[in-house]
């Protein structure tokens, strides 16, 4: 997810004045869950307002704005989900969309015009002009089965990662979403993209290297032309699979698992990597206790982020549950969220504001809170 882009959600967006206009006849679900807290900040979660719902990707363009995309399992297969909040997810609604095929990844240009992008039997991108009241279908790039990343610098103009199939490629339009010119292709063997992370014409992926027997290691790929070429970043040998990637003021951290394995979430550690120079070069930095796969990290700060995933109990076999954790150094310490693990494991986290982020995963939406001191430095 052209100069000055910025980067509006994860591969995984705004929505104004869209809880006002759908309270009347939507459900409004609120802080129904008890907030739980410690050093690393509070969390405070709940259902999702509709059902059998499986959020893939939290976005938000404003201090209160967000939006949440998924799933919603139908007779025909899979259908697009969207939940809105205004208030930096004390409250959400559920936005009327239809469409079929599933959500993984939201951005938005500003308050009121959103893209949001996924796939079923074919590629989905749907598009909102009023802060997600109303959706419609454009084409996705042609040749892509599954679109499965998305940044948008501006109303008009967003970058994607797609794959028909054998490898990912970027596109890019400058209408909308009307019409697509197919730009760069990604690294030669390079899987897994879920989000992608732009500013100005640098743009980053976090994704995997695929090994044999359905194992990969660790990947970053990068474009520094607007996605007209890509190439892989330099990722210490060894590095599990990565999920995410988040940069603030040229410092980027990316997340992922110590667990080689591609085809399963296994009790593992999970992998923190840090980078000063925009993505160019990484380094292994300090992993959070607790969450044993992170899978979504956003920054607020250069130094306030979070990271979220799936952490472990202790019984036999062990049972993944939710998990967040924060920093307030940028990356050097982490501290969990005392309490923070949820019974849905969390897909995403977007951090609109330097105090609080929004999550989403499962069928759960959450509040955190970051710790005082990563605020504002």
């Amino acid at each position: 997810m052209s100069g000055g882009r910025a980067r509006r959600g994860r591969g995984r967006g705004r929505a104004a004045g869209i809880a006002a206009a759908l309270a009347f006849s939507l459900p409004v679900v609120g802080a129904t869950l008890p907030a739980v807290g410690g050093a690393g900040g509070t969390v405070t979660a709940r259902p999702v307002p509709g059902t059998s719902e499986a959020i893939r990707a939290v976005a938000c363009g404003s201090a209160a704005d967000c939006l949440a995309v998924g799933s919603t399992p139908t007779a025909f297969g899979p259908e697009a989900v969207v939940d809105a909040t205004t208030d930096a997810g004390v409250t959400w609604v559920a936005a009327p969309v239809k469409g079929e095929g599933g959500l993984v990844a939201v951005a938005c240009a500003d308050r009121r015009h959103c893209m949001a992008v996924g796939g079923g039997a074919t590629a989905v991108v749907l598009t909102t002009a009023d802060g997600g009241r109303r959706w419609k279908a454009v084409a996705a790039p042609a040749g892509a089965a599954t679109v499965s990343a998305v940044d948008c610098a501006s109303a008009a103009d967003c970058l994607v990662l797609a794959t028909g199939g054998a490898g990912y490629w970027s596109a890019s339009t400058t209408d909308g979403g009307r019409v697509w010119q197919r730009t760069g292709t990604l690294p030669v063997g390079f899987g897994g993209p879920t989000s992608v992370n732009c500013a100005g014409a640098t743009c980053m992926s976090a994704g995997y290297q695929s090994l044999t027997g359905a194992k990969g290691t660790g990947a970053v790929a990068r474009t520094a032309d607007g996605g007209r070429t890509w190439s892989a970043a330099a990722v210490p040998a060894g590095t599990g699979p990565l999920h995410d990637v988040a940069c603030e003021s040229g410092r980027c951290l990316a997340v992922g698992t110590s667990s080689p394995n591609l085809a399963d979430v296994t009790p593992a550690p999970s992998v923190v990597l840090h980078s000063a120079d925009g993505g160019q070069t990484w380094a292994g930095a300090a992993a959070p206790a607790g969450v044993g796969d992170a899978v979504g990290v956003a920054c607020a700060t250069a130094l306030g982020c979070a990271t979220v995933g799936t952490g472990w109990t202790s019984t036999d076999p062990p049972a993944p549950v939710g998990a967040v954790a924060t920093t307030a150094d940028g990356g050097r310490t982490w501290r969990p969220v005392a309490g923070g693990r949820l019974a849905s494991g969390l897909a995403d986290v977007a951090c609109p504001a330097a105090s609080a982020c929004v999550a989403g995963g499962g069928d759960l939406l959450a509040r955190v809170t970051l710790p005082s001191a990563g605020r504002g430095r």
